[in-house]
């Protein structure tokens, strides 16, 4: 999305606009109908918020402007839309217009700058004239700022003049006093005036300070669920799949920003509900091009995953791709971790030089079922995938593989704690007395039967078709069955299954296992 060279910034969510991307193709990215969606009794009224910036030195660039960044994210994340953000010299008549528009237009008004000793800080003065009131000296900033400014020793019982400047404000003014950790004082005066408050331009006052005014202050019902997903592509060469999502979902809202050669998506909805469909509405769309790297890192809800991705990342800084193979059989767990691996593979520019490839080791039961042997070739050709076979049990097949290739120093495996045997491991641990010696890798450890699926649906990973026909958890055709918690006898006798994310238990998991 381009630049705007404008000191004021509308974002009103009553007039949305079509976005114009770097390349100045339309996207239809607003079209989220608000007035229908606050018609009806779905929604909660969405408060809106104005931020005035206040200063001379934030328009001539000698001081950076950091607290309108804090102030939208704190409070997009307490449910407030923010409407716009201005930034305006120190001039009593356009900050007293500013604000008194601001005002009227929204719910609330937050203004940063321009209160302080000198004769630059005019805030006080244009929020009198503002809202047509007087200016008198209030006793509660009075008070407070004869002990703490300026500090003194020893320190003057009588007010300075600095005192009485900061203290000068609209007569019918309110002082709040907020929390402040670890500063010069346990509390700090904002002035309230109608639905305006204010806050100095420093902004380690604004971040201890502002957070004191929610749900108190400032309160809101509501909440804005929001998903970023980062694709390696040019946004040029998305459009027509990203404006099939916005028509399909129009009361979500979309955004498209350009990152160098690649492309950051944002999507927030009003319900988790909405979220989701929207999202798995656009990975579907664009699955080939999603960077599962970025996107994990960059989502708080994927915290697990994170997690994850940092654990790959060690292990192949520390042993190289070429020390590393995955232990893949062709489940959801291991099909999860190769998706995840191949993600860091990615991110680190470490696959397709020197054709260089990632290892696969199948350790291969006897009668294992068709669908997983065609699911194994599937994903060789998909990830590009050196795939080795061993028929028989894994501890003999382990020994074998070393023996043929001594250079192997660590192993992915997708192990969770709820498996067999697994309660007692770390994520990186070597393998145990008896067995031939090598580090197993166990990105997945933590994860639950949910974050699995979570996972695998998020980002559209193609997994094994046993999965829908009421399997969740797979071994031999000799020991495994379906999970009768995902089975259901129809009316006409057929058995029919549920999604293999419908089963809510990690206990039922391995249900169908004999």
């Amino acid at each position: 999305m381009i630049g705007l060279s404008v000191q004021s910034v509308n974002c009103s969510p009553l007039n949305p606009t079509r976005l114009i991307t770097g390349h100045s193709i339309l996207t239809r990215l607003c079209r989220n109908k608000f007035k229908h969606l606050m018609a009806t009794n779905d929604y909660k009224e969405i408060k809106t918020c104005g931020i005035v910036v206040i200063g001379d030195e934030i328009l001539k660039a000698q001081v950076e402007d950091t607290n309108s960044r804090f102030l939208c994210k704190t409070l997009r994340d307490y449910g407030i839309r923010v409407t716009r953000i201005s930034v305006i010299p120190d001039d009593i008549r356009i900050i007293a217009n500013e604000v008194r528009t601001l005002s009227e237009a929204n719910n609330y008004v937050i203004t940063t700058g321009g209160i302080g000793p000198t004769h630059d800080d005019v805030t006080y003065e244009s929020l009198a004239l503002a809202f047509n009131q007087s200016l008198a000296l209030n006793p509660d900033l009075l008070s407070f700022w004869t002990r703490y400014y300026p500090l003194k020793n020893p320190a003057s019982p009588q007010p300075t003049e600095a005192a009485y400047k900061f203290s000068n404000c609209p007569a019918r003014a309110r002082v709040v006093m907020t929390k402040l950790k670890r500063s010069f004082s346990s509390q700090f005066p904002v002035l309230n005036m109608e639905n305006v408050y204010t806050f100095p331009g420093t902004p380690s006052l604004v971040e201890k300070c502002f957070p004191s005014l929610l749900g108190t202050e400032i309160v809101s019902e509501n909440k804005f669920y929001t998903y970023a997903l980062h694709l390696n592509v040019d946004e040029t060469l998305i459009v027509t799949s990203l404006n099939d999502c916005v028509n399909r979902h129009q009361s979500v809202i979309f955004g498209s920003y350009p990152i160098d050669k690649a492309t950051k998506i944002t999507l927030e909805a009003r319900t988790d509900a909405e979220l989701a469909e929207a999202r798995s509405c656009l990975v579907g769309n664009m699955t080939s091009f999603v960077d599962v790297y970025e996107t994990v890192m960059n989502n708080e809800s994927l915290t697990y995953a994170k997690h994850s991705l940092e654990v790959i990342a060690q292990c192949l800084d520390t042993y190289s791709l070429e020390s590393c193979f995955l232990s893949f059989n062709g489940g959801k767990d291991c099909t999860l971790l190769l998706h995840l691996v191949n993600a860091v593979l990615k991110h680190k520019s470490q696959l397709n030089t020197r054709g260089q490839k990632l290892l696969a080791v199948y350790f291969k039961q006897e009668n294992s079922f068709p669908e997983v042997e065609q699911f194994v070739k599937e994903c060789v050709e998909r990830y590009n995938l050196e795939l080795v076979e061993k028929l028989g049990p894994m501890k003999e097949g382990l020994a074998q593989l070393l023996v043929e290739r001594p250079h192997l120093k660590a192993v992915f495996m997708g192990s969770r704690r709820g498996d067999p045997r697994c309660s007692g491991l770390t994520e990186i641990r070597k393998t145990d007395s008896g067995w031939p010696e090598i580090m197993r890798i166990n990105p997945l450890l933590d994860w639950t039967y949910q974050n699995v699926w979570k996972t695998i649906r998020e980002f559209n990973i193609p997994y094994c078709t046993l999965y829908d026909q009421g399997y969740s958890s797979l071994g031999s055709v000799h020991n495994t069955t379906r999970n009768p918690a995902l089975v259901q006898i129809q009316s006409d006798g057929t058995e029919a299954y549920l999604p293999p994310d419908r089963l809510l238990d990690d206990l039922c998991e391995r249900e169908g296992r004999l």
